[in-house]
Formats: C-alpha cells, sequence, structure tokens
C-alpha cells in the first residue's frame, strides 16, 4: 500500500507487543443491517452482536519490511505516548511527538479504511 511492493503480509492494525500494553477493550458491539429483498419481500433486517475491537484487526496491505521496519520503527517511537493517553495521562509532546504520533495514527487509520470500502463499522 505503502511502497508497492507486490508481496504482502498480514499485519495487525495494533501489534501484539503494543496490545499487552494498552488496556483490554472486548469489542462487542451491535451491527444493523437493513437491505432491499432481492426476491421483492420488502425491506430485510438484521442485527447481530460483532466484536469490532481494533485489536482483532488484521490487513493484507503491507509488505514485510513495510510491516515488520517501517511500522515497528514508527510504533516504538510511539508507544509510551500510546500507553500514558490510554491511561488518561496528561502528556506534554514535543513537535518531534506531534508528528510521531499523528503519523501513526493517520497510517493505522489508513489500513483500517482499507478493510471496509464504502462501510462504516467504527472503532
Amino acid at each position: 500500500m505503502f511502497c508497492g511492493a507486490a508481496k504482502l503480509t498480514s499485519a495487525h492494525l495494533i501489534s501484539r507487543s503494543l496490545q499487552k500494553l494498552l488496556p483490554a477493550y472486548d469489542g462487542g458491539t451491535t451491527k444493523n443491517d437493513m437491505w432491499i429483498d432481492p426476491a421483492g419481500e420488502g425491506l430485510r433486517y438484521e442485527s447481530k452482536t460483532v466484536n469490532v475491537s481494533p485489536f482483532n484487526h488484521q490487513v493484507k496491505r503491507l509488505c514485510h519490511e513495510c510491516n515488520g521496519q517501517w511500522m515497528g520503527k514508527m510504533e516504538a517511537e510511539t508507544r509510551d505516548l500510546l500507553v500514558a493517553l490510554s491511561r488518561g495521562e496528561r502528556v506534554s509532546l514535543t513537535s518531534s511527538q506531534q508528528l510521531s504520533l499523528s503519523t501513526w495514527t493517520t497510517v493505522v487509520s489508513m489500513l483500517r479504511s482499507t478493510q471496509d470500502p464504502g462501510r462504516s463499522q467504527g472503532w
């Protein structure tokens, strides 16, 4: 997705090492779908509980190097900040930390958006 390499690997949006440091979130939420029945029977409705925890999300959009090196370096730069923010701690960010954190969140958001094109399931 970022470098154009052809062989892609599966990547967790929130890495397993970071998951161990962040508060657990089970991610259960109700998903409601409504559509027009192709058989002409009117509107159809379905409601079910789905797990939208970011810990469960994986994408196959990164090559091995982007996943392991580039994303790993970016996450290492933001790990302490992400943990502090997830705990509700007050932090002062240097301009370098602001750039690292905003880059990490932008990349994760871009990857997440590729999972469900045209649909918003939130997390």
